[in-house]
């Protein structure tokens, strides 16, 4: 679709995927760094043929084009159906959003982020913190109706692990994926100056919107050259 409106793309597949070697990460500053040097690369290819050069990311994309902006020389960034939220963040957001759908109210989202905060902590820590708390929390609500509803984007994975099996041997699913978990959006977005766009899909399970709406606003309101479109009825990947 770009092509067909005069846009010149240049398209790879994340390491590890398709026809890219290396291992598969979802380190995000690894892949802001793969993603700095396909720009290289598709200037070079095009040389002389091109204009404005600009960086697009999808999904996790979203995380990404903003930490390769400045470094790849980006004039604008656009962003599909990303987030200004963290993994953590993310988590918690989809187990809400879960819940809500499911038709609960306050006093359970209430018990749910006890549970999302206490698994953040395990994540992070890599295991090491939280897990006495967790099995606390199961012992409290594991019967509770609502409890089975909670999956989140690791959180439900976790409550399904017994304690000592997290302790001795982690969630070699997660863990392989090198994970950075230090990466702020709000801070990175901060630093970036060139104008955005972000297309969200309104109805957005995977990465829910609320925040990201809320973030991007304050962007806005900080001078950032922003500019929003929603897509109603759509989930993640706007199909």
């Amino acid at each position: 679709q770009f092509v067909g409106r005069g846009v010149s793309v240049f398209v790879y597949d994340k390491r590890g995927t398709g026809q890219s070697a290396g291992k598969y990460s979802q380190n995000f500053p690894e892949l802001a760094d793969d993603m700095v040097a396909a720009s290289a690369e598709a200037k070079r290819l095009a040389e002389d043929r091109f204009g404005r050069f600009g960086l697009f990311g999808f999904s996790q994309g979203g995380w990404i084009a903003p930490l390769a902006a400045e470094r790849s020389s980006a004039e604008f960034i656009g962003i599909g159906y990303g987030l200004v939220v963290d993994i953590l963040e993310e988590d918690a957001s989809q187990v809400a959003l879960e819940l809500t759908e499911a038709g609960y109210g306050a006093d359970v989202l209430a018990k749910a982020s006890e549970i999302t905060d206490v698994t953040a902590r395990i994540a992070v820590s890599n295991y090491t913190d939280g897990l006495e708390d967790l099995d606390a929390l199961k012992e409290e609500y594991g019967a509770e109706e609502w409890y089975p509803t909670v999956r989140g984007g690791f959180t439900g994975v976790i409550l399904g692990i017994p304690t000592a099996e997290l302790r001795t041997n982690g969630i070699p699913m997660f863990d392989r994926l090198n994970i950075d978990w230090s990466v702020k959006p709000m801070d990175v977005l901060m630093g970036v100056e060139v104008p955005q766009l972000w297309a969200l899909a309104e109805n957005d399970r995977e990465a829910p919107v609320s925040k990201t709406l809320d973030r991007l606003q304050a962007l806005r309101s900080d001078g950032k050259d922003i500019s929003i479109f929603m897509f109603p009825e759509t989930d993640h990947g706007m199909w």
